[in-house]
């Protein structure tokens, strides 16, 4: 019998992962329709198709026209296909501190997935970053809170080695380059002016002595 209380107790005392939407803000319940990329989901509103941008994040490119596949982006994509594809219920909610689409005409939007913020689990498992950050938007700090777990966990990309550290050496041997080029065209201009004016002297000194 005390076991039977004390598991009881411990099931209402354990943190659940759900966020309901914020009261007054506009809302709208909508039918997953097809997977774009980790960041990106085409949905049905009644019998008309809406591609949404997900609020705040941004994973890795798996789509891009000018980009090649990134590290991670087929597992973001993946996973939030697989969410989407398994979700009972999608709300979407939009922001009152964001435009309600961007420059392609694509909408803004948190996106819950059976009361859960979808954004906050795609950076929890390490497959996003916040990012796109134009106004002070309702669940950015959760977000960059998720976010600094997760780099410090090293989930996902943060595992990954830092691009930075492994670019700094080539475009320190570019510069290096760069600037020897540079003093090399430096010195044949040198060296022609002053062959130029060598010759100039030379001529001047030529045409003095046949005036005595």
């Amino acid at each position: 019998m005390y076991k039977k209380i004390l598991l009881l107790l411990l099931v209402f005392l354990m943190p659940i992962n759900v966020l309901a939407v914020t009261p007054g803000t506009k809302t709208e319940t909508v039918v997953f329709n097809k997977c774009t990329d980790g960041d990106t989901a085409r949905f049905m509103r009644g019998t008309t198709e809406i591609k949404v941008r997900f609020l705040a994040i941004d994973t890795p490119e798996t789509v891009h026209p000018t980009k090649e596949v990134q590290e991670f982006g087929k597992e973001a994509s993946n996973y939030t296909c697989d969410r989407l594809k398994s979700a009972k219920k999608i709300v979407l909610e939009y922001d009152p501190k964001s435009a309600e689409k961007d420059k392609y005409d694509r909408y803004l939007a948190w996106v819950f997935l059976d009361d859960v913020l979808l954004q906050d689990d795609i950076i929890k498992n390490g497959y996003a970053k916040v990012a796109y950050l134009y106004g002070d938007y309702l669940y950015t700090d959760l977000l960059k809170n998720s976010e600094k777990e997760a780099r410090t966990e090293k989930v996902g990309q943060w595992g990954l080695p830092v691009a930075e550290e492994k670019a700094e050496e080539p475009v320190k041997k570019e510069e290096e380059t760069s600037t020897k080029e540079n003093k090399g065209i430096f010195d044949l201009v040198y060296n022609f002016i002053a062959e130029f004016f060598d010759k100039l002297i030379e001529l001047v000194d030529n045409i003095i002595e046949d005036m005595l």
